[in-house]
């Protein structure tokens, strides 16, 4: 109930209720993973990633295999410069969800970010392979490709 509150009231942007809801699921269950991941996303877009991590692996703690607590991981570790462990959770969601085409490319965003365009490419033509419509994954692709051309140059 509290957790479905907190969704309808981060819905319309109302973050610091929707927290406050969310934190009375968890009062009351625990262990209760959605509620911690949707703690973490609240602090995420309210600009503090450190403690949307603290959320997010609270979230794992109770559910390891909980795919979107991996990939918002990411999401705050990229926010947080923190590139191998950005890596390290997205990957842990495609080992989760192997088709889970937005974590490929955010693994390939990331390549990028690193300047490592071969592995970039690999990840991008794999997000691509699940959905060939992906057209942010294409536009990332040729800029990888351009970007190791230019390296190999």
């Amino acid at each position: 109930m509290y957790n479905n509150l907190g969704n309808a009231l981060a819905r319309k942007g109302r973050l610091r209720e929707a927290a406050v809801q969310y934190n009375n699921a968890v009062l009351l269950q625990p262990g209760y993973a959605e509620a911690y991941n949707n703690l973490g996303m609240v602090s995420s877009l309210r600009g503090d990633d450190r403690e949307a991590v603290k959320f997010y692996k609270k979230a794992l703690h109770f559910r390891p295999a909980f795919v979107k607590a991996h990939f918002n991981m990411g999401v705050s570790y990229v926010a947080l410069r923190q590139l191998d462990d950005a890596v390290y959770h997205y990957k842990e969601a495609i080992k989760i969800k192997p088709d889970f085409v937005a974590a490929y490319n955010n693994v390939g965003i990331v390549y990028s970010m690193k300047k490592d365009y071969g592995s970039a490419i690999i990840f991008y033509q794999k997000a691509l392979q699940l959905y060939p419509g992906f057209e942010i994954a294409k536009s990332n692709l040729r800029i990888a490709q351009q970007e190791q051309a230019i390296k190999n140059k």
